[in-house]
């Protein structure tokens, strides 16, 4: 991500109620941080980028849960809050999803 106007989302199945785990793996190798928000289920969590060894380095870092009331379709979406200027706020290898 390179402007706070961009944003990525999925459409994800969660089979059943209850709390659901959301991990991400980002790499970001310079000092200057951003933040971003992870919203899924009508919830928000705002959370700050982990800054790893390189840009090849993908670490998981839980952001959160989330209370999900139904089984269903939901979207995920991550949208930045905060980017360094003249920056990019992270690259992304993946996301994890997992029932608590």
């Amino acid at each position: 991500w390179t402007n706070e106007d961009d944003w990525a989302s999925w459409l994800v199945a969660l089979p059943s109620n209850g709390q659901y785990e959301v991990a991400i793996y980002p790499a970001h190798a310079r000092s200057q941080t951003g933040t971003y928000e992870v919203l899924m289920a009508g919830q928000t969590v705002l959370t700050a980028v982990v800054q790893t060894a390189s840009d090849k380095d993908f670490k998981g870092f839980v952001v959160g849960n989330f209370d999900v009331q139904q089984p269903g379709i939901y979207r995920l979406r991550i949208r930045p809050k905060t980017i360094p200027a003249e920056d990019s706020l992270l690259q992304l290898q993946k996301l994890v999803i997992k029932r608590l």
